[in-house]
């Protein structure tokens, strides 16, 4: 078993693989980036970019990583960046503020109880190390791997 309880706000239900499609993002902001508000989100997320320059269609590889899919985020977490635990978090979409960018990456027929499913399942968390890694075990190899999973059809970008 993992060491840290997910953490999900989707009610129980069942899961439809074959629901409506509907788009899938790639959402990206500072690391930390919402912790002081939206103003220092956004400031930080300029600096980053500045010190980090990227090309528009990608997502900054120092930034959190999550996706988005109808009205809700899945990402890692950790309960420290100093090797703490990995495990999974879901949140309502209008808790996103401070300076988050979105990649539209495709689109799935997977309701939010399916995505969620997916997430917490075997296939996905343990595929991640246990112990969170800044460099090489964190939001973004997960947050790759999720979407690969819940596609329709591949990428529309490789990053």
């Amino acid at each position: 078993g993992r060491h840290h309880d997910n953490a999900t706000v989707i009610k129980g239900g069942s899961a439809n693989y074959h629901d409506n499609e509907r788009p899938v993002l790639l959402a990206c902001r500072v690391v930390g980036g919402g912790f002081a508000g939206e103003t220092l989100g956004m400031f930080a997320k300029a600096a980053s970019d500045f010190l980090v320059p990227v090309p528009s269609y990608a997502p900054n590889p120092s930034h959190h990583w999550c996706i988005t899919a109808g009205g809700y985020l899945h990402q890692l977490q950790a309960t420290s960046l100093d090797a703490g635990w990995n495990y999974y978090a879901n949140e309502r979409i209008n808790c996103l503020t401070g300076g988050w960018t979105f990649f539209p990456i495709g689109n799935t027929t997977f309701n939010d109880v399916a995505i969620r499913d997916e997430f917490k399942s075997t296939k996905v968390m343990d595929g991640m190390p246990k112990v969170y890694n800044a460099f090489n075990n964190n939001c973004q190899p997960f947050s790759l791997q999720l979407v690969d999973r819940i596609l329709t059809t591949a990428r529309t970008q490789k990053f």
